[in-house]
């Protein structure tokens, strides 16, 4: 079956039910016998490899969409979505970077991180000022929601600049809920100690 010839509205349901099950099954199973930490970076691979091949399908309209003299509505949602997936990209290989390389606390707060962010809220200004593109309805008109949405973050970042919550009790208590479901954390991972007795 070619899913890029099957229009069918039950066929959006039906990939995404499929991937999810599949995905779903393959970490159980695999969770199970491997410690969280390596359990981790395995699926960020997956994810990275993933978001390549997304950059890759969508770069030369992306491309396009850009160097036209006069854009099409359409290609503020196409550079959008590129750039979108360029920030996950990157995050991406950031995190994977940060895991591999012994999770040293510095590279949390180094300069390049935030460019890399701030890449993701280009992409959505990309995706919220082009009103009605796709079928004169999506994405809806809502002047109020932007407002509110910027509004909004730029409140919560001078409470969160002002007050410098810690959050770490907090996260504490999610532990038991969110920690090593399968205990796997006692597996030993790498290589063995050649000066363990």
């Amino acid at each position: 079956m070619n899913i890029y010839a099957d229009n069918r509205p039950e066929n959006i349901k039906s990939i995404i039910l499929w991937a999810a099950a599949l995905l779903f099954l393959g970490y159980t199973v695999i969770n199970a016998f491997v410690p969280n930490g390596e359990m981790v970076v395995y699926v960020r691979i997956l994810d990275v490899a993933a978001t390549a091949v997304a950059l890759w399908i969508f770069a030369k309209d992306a491309w396009i969409g850009v160097l036209r003299p006069v854009p099409k509505p359409r290609d503020f949602l196409i550079v959008g979505i590129w750039l979108k997936f360029l920030s996950a990209e990157l995050l991406g290989i950031y995190a994977l970077v940060y895991r591999l390389a012994g999770t040293p606390a510095w590279f949390l707060n180094n300069e390049l991180l935030s460019p890399i962010i701030l890449i993701s809220v280009i992409a959505v200004v990309l995706h919220v000022c082009t009103p009605g593109t796709i079928d004169g309805v999506v994405p809806r008109r809502n002047q109020y929601a932007l407002a509110i949405g910027f509004g909004a973050a730029v409140l919560i970042t001078g409470f969160m600049i002002a007050s410098k919550p810690d959050l770490q009790p907090y996260l504490e208590r999610t532990r038991p809920y969110i920690g090593d479901w399968f205990r796997t954390g006692e597996i030993p991972s790498g290589p063995p100690d050649p000066h363990a007795s």
